[in-house]
């Protein structure tokens, strides 16, 4: 088994101390908004008092996703040893099946699985590189949605997509995985080719 936490968007203590200067503005600049937002004429002021609130929320919502949420990779890339034990002694099994991919939401370092792709499932992995030239050579993907799902933070250069087959429609998954991630699943992909001729 194999892990990746991709440390993106991890703040600094100086980001974080901007964070907490905002707050504090927030909370001594709140009244004199509201006072003012109430000497506003009759629809104008509510329109406003809605739009602030709006904004709030929005900067709550950026603050959560982007500070406090990230994701985790974990492939399951060979079987345990034969000498592993668990606590009670007995032979340590994987939850999962070699080669499956397992995706979890970590929001505060606490993780809640989001997504298992099963073995049989994989398809194929696009680097960073060739995304462009393999979603144009392969539009049915696009079309399925976008059921694209995002396991990654702001999309860029460096996202990577994990082609699989599911319900009977192909999707991509975009994550960000490090080398030694993509490497592991890239021999899955090739030992499943493998197997399938």
């Amino acid at each position: 088994m194999y892990q990746y936490h991709p440390e993106e968007g991890k703040s600094s203590s100086a980001s974080d101390l901007l964070l907490v200067v905002f707050f504090v503005l927030v909370a001594v600049f709140m009244r004199p908004i509201v006072d003012f937002l109430s000497a506003v004429p009759a629809p104008f002021g509510g329109i406003l008092k809605i739009a602030m609130m709006l904004l709030f929320v929005g900067i709550c919502y950026f603050f959560y996703a982007f500070r406090l949420c990230s994701y985790r990779y974990t492939v399951i890339h060979a079987p345990r040893r034969d000498d592993e034990v668990d606590r009670f002694g007995n032979k340590a099994e994987w939850p999962w099946p070699v080669g499956t991919v397992v995706i979890e939401k970590m929001v505060s370092n606490k993780g809640r699985i989001i997504d298992e792709i099963a073995p049989d499932e994989l398809t194929a992995f696009v680097g960073p590189e060739e995304a462009d030239a393999y979603f144009a050579a392969h539009p049915e993907i696009r079309r399925s949605a976008l059921q694209k799902e995002r396991y990654c933070r702001p999309f860029g250069k460096k996202t990577s997509y994990l082609i699989y087959r599911r319900y009977g429609s192909l999707r991509a998954a975009a994550f960000r995985p490090d080398e030694t991630f993509a490497a592991h699943l890239e021999t899955l992909l090739r030992i499943k080719a493998e197997a399938e001729q």
